[in-house]
Parts: structure tokens; C-alpha cells; sequence
């Protein structure tokens, strides 16, 4: 079997595609990605036809950038947290942003997750805290798993499990999982990793019961 490479689209921006999750829509056909800007001008976000070789450019609002946090939402829609500390939809049906939350006023949003129950997950640096925002309510909850008289944590990854719960890592001074129930809004277990043994910004959940992650030279 041969494996092919193919550039599908050269988005031209001032500045790259780095550091920001890329989603791929396959129901679509379409990949999804922003470039990261540290000057509050020129984010944008790109949608690119994989089958077409073409792609689109739509200009993110508000002088905000860092778009750590970007996911796909349960109704189809793309949900990007900025480093402003607001979250922000663009409808893939309109083709347009618009502001939804502003959890975190002076806090750097640092990663995103979504689930299947219709909920969005932003973490944000330094205290390490999360918010959860419901697509259908439109209300959000914060919470705070880390001590708060500690700083330097990056609530960074989301998996949601079989059963719906949603296992949080945060990484930084003192890296901690955390295992938070949407049923209850409340958070069951942290758990506490060696300093030695960090994990990387990728989890998967392989069951029920165990999740898979990236640690220095081991799985």
C-alpha cells in the first residue's frame, strides 16, 4: 500500500497555523483550523474543502486571539476560546461569529473539550480552572479544582468517558487529573501525578475505566 501526501489548501496569513487544535469535519468534508496571533489583529478562522481543494477565510471578531480552546460542539457548530478569556460560536449555517460567554475576564483561555449531553469545556491558565457551557441554555458554571492560593496550572485537556462524565488534566506547577460529573455538577476525584511523570496535552478514553496518555518516553 502506498501512502500519499497532497496539500489540500495554502491558506495565506500573517501569521501560522500553530499551536491551535485543527478539526476535521468529515461529515463536511471541510478542516477546520485558526492562526495564532499574539498582536490582537489578524485571526482568522479557515475552513478548508478537502474535496474541492479550496479554502475560505473568515475574520475573527474583536481583536481577539489565541484561540487555545477550539472545538466542535454536539450541534454541528465551532466553539473558539480566546486568550481574552470569552467564547465565541461560529454557525456553520450563517457562517458567523458571535460572542456567548465571557467566564473568564482575566484569564488566558488554554484548551477546549465538548461532549455528547450538548456541553462545551474551556480551561484556562493560571488557576487552572474550567467552565462548562451549555450549547442549550446558554448558561455556563465555573469551577476551580486547584488550590487558590496556587497559580502556574493550564486546564488544558477534556475527555468525556463512557457514562458522560468528563476527565479534566491540568498540567503546569502541580499536574492533577480530575474527574468531574455533569449529572451532579461536581467533581469527584483529583488524583495528583508525579512530577516526573507528566502528561502531554493528548488524552483518549479507552474504556469505562482506563484513559490513555502520553508521558515523557512512555504511553
Amino acid at each position: 500500500m502506498k501512502i500519499r501526501i497532497e496539500d489540500v489548501a495554502r491558506p495565506s496569513c500573517r501569521m501560522p497555523i500553530i499551536n491551535n487544535p485543527t478539526i476535521y469535519m468529515s461529515d463536511l468534508g471541510l478542516l477546520a483550523a485558526v492562526n495564532y496571533s499574539d498582536a490582537k489583529k489578524d485571526t482568522n478562522l479557515y475552513l478548508v474543502d478537502v474535496r474541492a481543494m479550496q479554502c475560505r477565510k473568515y475574520s475573527v471578531p474583536d481583536a481577539q486571539y489565541g484561540a487555545y480552546g477550539f472545538v466542535r460542539g454536539s450541534d454541528g457548530n465551532l466553539y473558539l476560546g480566546f486568550f481574552g478569556g470569552k467564547i465565541y460560536m461560529f454557525d456553520m449555517a450563517a457562517r458567523s461569529f458571535s460572542m456567548v460567554a465571557h467566564p473568564f475576564p482575566d484569564r488566558l483561555v488554554w484548551g477546549g473539550g465538548a461532549s455528547q449531553m450538548g456541553k462545551i469545556y474551556m480551561g484556562v491558565y493560571s488557576t487552572g480552572e474550567f467552565c462548562e457551557y451549555d450549547i442549550l441554555t446558554r448558561k455556563y458554571d465555573v469551577f476551580a479544582p486547584m488550590p487558590k492560593d496556587s497559580l502556574s496550572h493550564y486546564a488544558s485537556e477534556f475527555a468525556e468517558l463512557p457514562g458522560g462524565r468528563i476527565l479534566v488534566y491540568i498540567q503546569g506547577a502541580k499536574p492533577t487529573f480530575v474527574l468531574y460529573d455533569p449529572a451532579s455538577k461536581r467533581i469527584e476525584k483529583k488524583y495528583a501525578l508525579d512530577l516526573h511523570a507528566k502528561a502531554s496535552r493528548s488524552l483518549a478514553a479507552l474504556d469505562s475505566e482506563r484513559v490513555i496518555f502520553s508521558s515523557g518516553d512512555a504511553v
